[in-house]
Order: structure tokens, then C-alpha cells, then sequence
């Protein structure tokens, strides 16, 4: 397996899908993700041993700026917050962020499938923050990927 950061990876042997692995579908070119959809974030812990996962609703841009002000680390790196590259959430526990819990990328429920709507930009300090996080948003790049990686892409563009 090739990493390039903790939220995309090239797998060079076949994987096995089943009730715990599945494959998440790509979002459309500027696909919009309704404040208050369901998202789980899949991350690792532990030095990469385990891997979790934690729920995070969409929020809205207002709201996630709102609860970032206080959080000087973090406020002037979002600061304006996008909404065109970036999307807002808010875990919903604080359970799964335990024992060095790194975050990965953002799933999120979409009709009948789950689509992978966010990389996560910030996600040494995500567990912190009143459970507010943001997301760069997948759906900004899909134009991009489709004219410079064709070969990726038409595999797994859905």
C-alpha cells in the first residue's frame, strides 16, 4: 500500500469488501451535502493498529465559524471558511477520539450510497474543538481529477 497523507491510498494488492470494508462512491463536481446528513469519519488509532470510526453531521458554515473562534491553533487556518472547498461538522461523540485517534476521510450517506465527502485537513486537532471540524471538500476537485488523473478516475468515478 502507497500512502500520500492520511487520507488517500493507492492499494497495490486486492482487497476483500464485506459487511466491515466497502467501497465508498466519488461525489459529483460540486455536489452539496445538506446540513444535517449523517457522516461517519474512519480513522486509525493506536499507531495504526486499529481502525475506528465516529459519527459528525454536516453543519452549517456560520455555526462551525461560530465554535472555531476560540480555538486560536486552529482559527487562522479557517478563517474565512469556503463553503465552495470546505464542509462543516460537528462529532457527534467524543468516545472513538480516544487513544491516539488519527482522523481520515469523511463518508457520508447519500441516497442509497456512501460517498466520500470530505478529506480531513486538519485532523491532528479534530477531536478537540467542541467536536467542530472541517472538511476539505471532495467534491470542489472532481473536475480536476477527471482532466489529470483519467486513469484513476474512470475506475472509480460511479
Amino acid at each position: 500500500m502507497n500512502s500520500y497523507g492520511e487520507d488517500i491510498y493507492f492499494l497495490t494488492e486486492k482487497i476483500t469488501f464485506n459487511d466491515k470494508v466497502k467501497p465508498a462512491s466519488l461525489p459529483k463536481q460540486g455536489e452539496e451535502v445538506p446540513v444535517g446528513t449523517q457522516c461517519y469519519v474512519t480513522g486509525v488509532k493506536n499507531n495504526n493498529q486499529f481502525v475506528s470510526e465516529g459519527p459528525f453531521a454536516v453543519v452549517n458554515n456560520a455555526t462551525c465559524f461560530a465554535n472555531l473562534k476560540g480555538e486560536d491553533k486552529l482559527h487562522q487556518y479557517v478563517r474565512p471558511i469556503n463553503k465552495a472547498y470546505t464542509l462543516c461538522t460537528k462529532g457527534q461523540s467524543v468516545e472513538f477520539c480516544k487513544d491516539g485517534f488519527v482522523p481520515g476521510p469523511l463518508t457520508c450517506k447519500m441516497g442509497d450510497k456512501w460517498v466520500l465527502q470530505g478529506i480531513n485537513g486538519w485532523s491532528k486537532m479534530s477531536c478537540a474543538m467542541n467536536g467542530y471540524s472541517v472538511f476539505f471538500r471532495v467534491s470542489s476537485i472532481i473536475d480536476h481529477l477527471t482532466r489529470y488523473v483519467p486513469y484513476f478516475m474512470r475506475k472509480y468515478v460511479y
